[in-house]
């Protein structure tokens, strides 16, 4: 959870269970509450405490980015880091089904997945080794830990792809029917990332 001015804690507006909200009332005196739990266990009462949550800590910096710039369209881009390249070379294309756009080495792997990209990286390499492209520098990155990517797929196709990974000797982690619909599949690359099929139901969007 995120910390907010007064020290409390500020709900956890990146749960699929959270995403939908209805307010009671205007004005600063205004509340808010979950609409999408069973238990309503993530609940906002306090609109005051919301509505600084939402403006964040930099005055004008919204209505700035609003005034001055088109919306983002989607994500492009989504990085995980490994330190075997080889190994998550092979299993993002043998397991997952992925499309490899710039080969393997020792940096990184690239691959196409629908409309975005999945990036591959060697952590010890990128976080010391800077390298350009047509003279532009690309910052220096990496992470520690494992990280998370989930992929789209229709409610109806999760059951081929629980079979596919259950035939590639690969451990199905958990499973989720989330409560606003949809359903997601967590498993593991060699790297150890969570990895997840899921539904777009889980946040809203139509399959």
């Amino acid at each position: 959870m995120n910390s907010g001015a007064d020290g409390e804690s500020c709900p956890p507006f990146s749960c699929p269970c959270t995403v939908e909200r209805r307010s009671h009332g205007s004005g600063s005196g205004a509340t808010w509450e979950d609409n999408g739990t069973a238990d309503g266990f993530f609940r906002r009462r306090d609109g005051r405490k919301l509505a600084r949550f939402l403006a964040g800590t930099s005055s004008g910096v919204r209505d700035e980015c609003r005034v001055h710039a088109p919306p983002l369209r989607r994500i492009l881009e989504t990085a995980l880091y490994c330190d075997d390249i080889a190994a998550a070379a092979k299993f993002y294309v043998e397991v997952i089904g992925l499309e490899v756009i710039v080969p393997p080495d020792r940096r990184q792997v690239f691959f196409r997945c629908g409309e975005g990209v999945l990036l591959i990286f060697d952590p010890r390499v990128t976080s010391v080794d800077p390298t350009s492209v047509n003279g532009g520098l690309i910052p220096l990155h990496g992470a520690s830990g494992h990280g998370h990517a989930a992929f789209a797929a229709r409610d109806d196709e999760l059951p081929a792809w629980r079979e596919r990974l259950e035939r590639a000797g690969v451990p199905i982690e958990s499973e989720v029917n989330w409560p606003r619909g949809g359903h997601s599949i967590y498993f593991r690359d060699p790297a150890g990332n969570s990895l997840e099929i899921a539904s777009p139901r889980i946040w809203g969007i139509p399959e």
